[in-house]
């Protein structure tokens, strides 16, 4: 079973999203905030990370740049957030970096869609 870490500080959309991926026989690790995503990316086998960009105690631009030098695997990386910063278009461009999805603009559906486009093509 190939397993998501889901960094994503708003608990209700978390958990209702890790529900969603489970019963698409997807693993979660939820982590709320970059701290807690970078803890669970020592701990566990993480096939693909769910980033949202705006969080408390880290932010996911911070999780990105502290994950580039802890974690010397390539795991692909989906961000997650409301709002179209300006500041995204240079974080796709990272290799790792495999897209971003807009809150408002996607379902949960499409979220778990993306998700495992992703990881099919990284087998």
């Amino acid at each position: 079973m190939q397993t998501v870490l889901l960094v994503e500080d708003d608990e209700e959309y978390r958990q209702i999203l890790s529900e969603i991926l489970r019963d698409s026989n997807l693993g979660v690790v939820e982590a709320a905030n970059g701290e807690e995503g970078l803890r669970a990316l020592q701990k566990s086998s993480i096939d693909l990370i769910l980033l949202d960009l705006i969080m408390t105690k880290m932010d996911g631009i911070k999780f990105y740049n502290r994950y580039k030098k802890l974690i010397k695997k390539k795991i692909p990386i989906l961000i997650l957030t409301n709002l179209m910063l300006s500041n995204i278009k240079q974080l796709v461009k990272k290799p790792e970096i495999k897209g971003y999805l807009i809150k408002t603009n996607v379902s949960l559906e499409q979220i778990v869609q993306k998700i495992q486009s992703v990881l099919k093509g990284q087998k």
